[in-house]
């Protein structure tokens, strides 16, 4: 098959270091392991979790792997389009929900959690929950400061207890400071794998130990894994949303190899 020269690049998704790190080696069951996207525009965070979803996909069986996507994205921000179009694409195993389906999708996957923890065999299927702007999901905000909302509860224990048991969070917000008013505190904490996009330079310090993603150009990103030495940032250039044809190309590449095994 031909693909065009925008499928060509996102297929070398296959080889990238950067993309690997954050989508593969979260795939690792222990604590922590999870991705934390933050900062930058619609279009920079979806064209990560668009990337990163790709990566994985092409490097692991429909078997061995599920995708549950909550997308926050208001009717009109077009970049969450090509989030859709992947999900609806791809071979693997794809539920994608919006506001309106995540509280019931969160209360399964908490089931889920109890039952992978109480299971003596946790070798099934890995699940990846990725949440598109969690800024926006209103179901977390709670009225009463002491008292957190029943949502922003089960979210914070699947960061916590899921990459354990095989059910990793990937998520994109738009900065540190709502992420903490949707999840408290310890936001943080569970998210072993980080990426900054621009960000001010304090919820840079916050995120990555260092003010450098508030002096960065546009499409330009950071990451930084927390399992490495103080100090440790690796540089790169996210891609950009791909167009309709390269995603296109890309997923009939991907439902004929997994045809074809």
């Amino acid at each position: 098959m031909l693909l065009c020269s925008q499928s060509l690049q996102i297929t070398g998704l296959y080889n990238n270091h950067i993309y690997n790190q954050m989508g593969l080696r979260i795939a690792l069951r222990y604590a922590g392991a999870n991705l934390l996207i933050a900062g930058g525009s619609d279009a920079e965070g979806y064209g990560l979790l668009v990337a990163v979803l790709l990566s994985v996909a092409v490097q692991r069986s429909p078997t061995d792997v599920r995708f549950v996507i909550i997308d926050l994205a208001r009717p009109d921000m077009p970049d969450s389009v090509a989030l859709r179009r992947v999900a609806e694409g791809l071979p693997h195993p794809v539920e994608f929900l919006s506001e309106r389906q995540s509280a019931e999708a969160l209360v399964r996957l908490i089931e889920e959690l109890a039952q992978r923890q109480g299971a003596s065999d946790t070798g099934g299927p890995d699940c990846y929950l990725i949440i598109a702007g969690i800024q926006r999901w209103r179901a977390l905000r709670s009225g009463d400061s002491f008292r957190p909302a029943e949502a922003s509860k089960h979210m914070i224990k699947l960061a916590e207890e899921g990459s354990d048991v095989g059910i990793h969070t990937i998520l994109w917000v738009d900065g540190t400071a709502n992420l903490e008013r949707a999840l408290g505190r310890s936001a943080l904490a569970p998210f072993d794998r980080r990426v900054a996009l621009r960000l001010p330079e304090n919820e840079s310090n916050t995120l990555i130990g260092s003010p450098a993603a508030g002096r960065m150009a546009d499409q330009r990103a950071l990451f930084r894994d927390e399992a490495e030495a103080v100090g440790v940032i690796e540089k790169f250039k996210p891609y950009p949303l791909p167009s309709a044809q390269a995603l296109d190309d890309l997923l009939t590449l991907l439902r004929s190899r997994v045809q074809d095994t």
